[in-house]
């Protein structure tokens, strides 16, 4: 196995259209918009970022700045009233939903 890198989305997935590499491995968010939209790739599985540990996606502002329990009442908002679950259903991350949002959970420890 050889591990190339590169610098653009563009680049790896042209790579992988073109044969120069069989996979690419990275964020399911993005991969699943990119099969949503362009319809030339397939996600063939997932493994989670944090191993057994939960690595949630996260939305963050400033600190101390005010915004963050309006920001947390709108994401409560919108997983209550089944828009979130639309959006996520749309591109295919309804593995991904959490069923409340949280400030400040517990992210992954540090090595």
């Amino acid at each position: 196995m050889k591990f190339q890198y590169y610098q653009t989305t563009s680049d790896y997935y042209l790579a992988l259209q073109s044969g120069r590499i069989d996979a690419y491995v990275g964020p399911n968010p993005t991969s699943a918009y990119h099969v949503a939209v362009e319809g030339k790739t397939k996600i063939v599985g997932t493994v989670s970022g944090g191993g057994t540990i939960e690595a949630d996606i996260a939305a963050m502002t400033k600190k101390d700045n005010g915004f963050v329990k309006a920001l947390q009442q709108a994401l409560d908002t919108v997983i209550k009233n089944g828009q979130y679950a639309e959006v996520l259903k749309r591109w295919n991350l309804a593995s991904e939903a959490l069923p409340a949002s949280e400030v400040n959970p517990p992210g992954l420890p540090r090595k």
